[in-house]
Order: C-alpha cells, then sequence, then structure tokens
C-alpha cells in the first residue's frame, strides 16, 4: 500500500512538473515572440510573400527628419512672404493714416 501512494506521488509530482515547465516554456515562448517582433520592427522587413516591405525604426526616424526639414523650409518661406506683406502693409498704413494734430498738412488744407 505505501509503495502504490509512493508511485501515485511521484507520478502526480511529475505530471504537476511536466504542467509547470509546458507553462514556462509557453511564457518564455511569448516573450521570445515579442522580442523578436519588437526586432523585425526596429530593423524592418524585406518584401516576400506577397507582403511589401516593411521599413526599420532608422528607416521611419530618416524619413519623418527630412518631412520635418520639409516643413521647416516652407515655413521659412512663408515667414519670409510675411515679413514683405507685413513691410507693405505699413507703408499703405503710413500712406491712409491721416496726418497729426497741428501738423502743417492738416492747417494747409483749411
Amino acid at each position: 500500500m505505501s509503495q502504490l501512494i509512493t508511485v501515485s506521488a511521484l507520478i502526480t509530482g511529475m505530471v504537476g512538473a511536466c504542467y509547470a515547465g509546458t507553462k514556462m516554456i509557453a511564457w518564455l515562448w511569448k516573450g521570445l515572440r515579442q522580442l523578436f517582433r519588437l526586432a523585425d520592427a526596429l530593423t524592418g522587413e524585406p518584401a516576400g510573400g506577397g507582403q511589401p516591405a516593411r521599413p526599420g525604426f532608422l528607416d521611419r526616424m530618416a524619413s519623418i527628419e527630412q518631412l520635418l526639414e520639409h516643413l521647416a523650409e516652407a515655413f521659412e518661406a512663408n515667414v519670409t512672404r510675411m515679413d514683405a506683406i507685413d513691410a507693405r502693409l505699413t507703408v499703405v498704413e503710413q500712406h491712409l493714416a491721416p496726418p497729426p494734430e497741428g501738423s502743417s498738412a492738416q492747417v494747409s488744407a483749411h
């Protein structure tokens, strides 16, 4: 009888250890899969299997930098244009503004 209990305990322990080992392997596999996906996202993937190529992190950053440079150039051009418009508007305002009180231009108009 004690042998039966010992064998049952050993079998239960082995089944429990196998179950725990399986769970540990599944947990490690899930972590490794996520790590490989991160590595693929960072390095990019070539085209294949009917899928288009996916650029890596550095390629994406380079395209963002190029876009920002283009936007900065366009912004600078617009600032230059706005300065020119502001200068023209100032000239028009000065031309259209009434002369100050008591100036000779106002006295001669009467």
